[in-house]
């Protein structure tokens, strides 16, 4: 279904709303989906429009679109995993899983639309 090249709005939801490269008993814990809706609700509201932005953005950058400072430094830890990813997205599809995130193609359009903002942001799958 899903491949491991990730647009880089992909990754940046990947990064920010999944478990996926992050160490066991992390501290650093991923977006749930009522703060990944409450962000994509700032990001769409500013000037930087797509989730993949974020990739390019320090903490004051991020502040700069008006998040907490706290939230802001957490995004950067969240986003800072990038190859980490790409190496457990790797090792995840050659077992035959597969990752979706609300901003690919194939995600569900019938979940986009019934649950729109409780739709879950990353999707696991096998097959």
């Amino acid at each position: 279904m899903a491949t491991t090249t990730l647009t880089a709005d992909s990754q940046a939801i990947a990064l920010l709303c999944s478990t996926l490269a992050l160490p066991p008993r992390s501290e650093l814990k991923p977006l749930a989906p009522r703060e990944w809706n409450q962000l994509a609700t700032q990001i769409k509201q500013s000037p930087r429009v797509r989730p993949g932005e974020l990739l390019e953005l320090n903490d004051e950058e991020l502040a700069e679109l008006g998040l907490p400072r706290e939230l802001a430094r957490r995004l950067v830890a969240l986003l800072a995993r990038g190859g980490q990813l790409a190496f457990e997205l790797e090792q995840l599809t050659s077992r035959g899983l597969w990752l979706l995130t609300r901003a690919d193609d194939e995600y569900p359009p019938l979940w986009k639309r019934r649950l729109r903002a409780q739709a879950p942001p990353v999707v696991f799958g096998a097959g």
